[in-house]
């Protein structure tokens, strides 16, 4: 795909970019330039060397922001990045990479990204940068590229990082890009988590521990919420129930877990649900919001 060099006197140009102190005086974009101006966008950040928790906390939050139609922004390096871009990609929501050095195939960095990088843009996305074609990587490039991650972002998502990181560095940024932290706890004997930990604690950072926390800061309503709410004369275990399938499709065990709720009487308020067509059962077992 062809790469479009965008002038910041351009109408294409990124307005929520345009607004901070330093933005590049052009951007380098293979993709969809239309995406740069969505409304919805969410920055991803955390350390490469994550743990299980930081991927599958990444992997979970930025597949459900993408199902609400939040585009997912990180840099397409190895751990937290990767996998923020993969999971928007495997629910069909749209990502955007930016990157430290040029978005032609010769260039991406990590080189293992390279096929990443075409899957976004084929699906729909982008990959940026402000660096020309073909040019050389410098580490401080990566620092730079920071800046644009956060510029394009209306919040900041940092699902796992060490007291001394990039991310941290990047999430710092928010704060002086007038961006919203949102920040997902650690353990607090996991290394990797004390940076996140300490935001929380030192920055005020929302406290991210489920979709509803992001869906928030973008005054989004969770899918299903609407139709949830049609009908007051539910029960109160009923709407319990409607709530939280609105977020995910669950079995009765995994709804059990979820809700503190005895077996029996998860059993009958779905059967009745089901009987009012406001839930569908599923092959697997699992129940959802219809």
């Amino acid at each position: 795909m062809d790469i479009i060099e965008i002038q910041i006197s351009s109408s294409e140009y990124p307005l929520l970019l345009k607004q901070i102190h330093d933005p590049p005086k052009s951007l380098f974009v293979r993709g969809s330039v239309s995406l740069l101006q969505h409304p919805h966008t969410l920055a991803v950040v955390g350390t490469r060397k994550c743990t299980a928790y930081g991927l599958s906390s990444t992997e979970k939050l930025a597949s459900l922001a993408a199902e609400h139609d939040i585009v997912i922004i990180s840099g397409l390096a190895r751990g937290i990045d990767g996998t923020a871009h993969k999971a928007a990609l495997k629910v069909h929501g749209k990502t955007i990479a930016v990157l430290g050095g040029g978005v032609d195939d010769s260039s991406i960095y990590p080189p293992e990204h390279k096929n990443l990088a075409n899957e976004i843009i084929n699906s729909g996305g982008a990959v940026i940068s402000e660096y020309p074609p073909k040019s050389n990587i410098y580490k401080g490039n990566f620092v730079a590229r920071n800046r644009i991650i956060i510029g394009l972002a209306k919040a900041v998502l940092v699902t796992e990082a060490p007291e001394k990181s990039g991310a941290l560095i990047t999430a710092n940024l928010a704060a002086d890009y007038n961006r919203e932290l949102l920040c997902v706890p650690g353990m607090i004997s996991n290394p990797a988590a004390v940076g996140t930990n300490k935001l929380i604690r030192d920055s005020g950072a929302r406290v991210v521990l489920e979709i509803q926390d992001i869906l928030e800061a973008f005054s989004i309503l969770p899918k299903g919420a609407a139709k949830s709410a049609e009908n007051s004369n539910f029960s109160n275990e009923q709407n319990i129930l409607l709530k939280i399938l609105s977020e995910n499709p669950l079995t009765i065990s995994e709804l059990a877990e979820k809700s503190q709720m005895e077996i029996p009487l998860i059993t009958s308020s779905l059967t009745t649900l089901e009987l009012m067509e406001k839930i569908v059962s599923h092959m697997d077992g699992r129940y959802s919001v219809k």
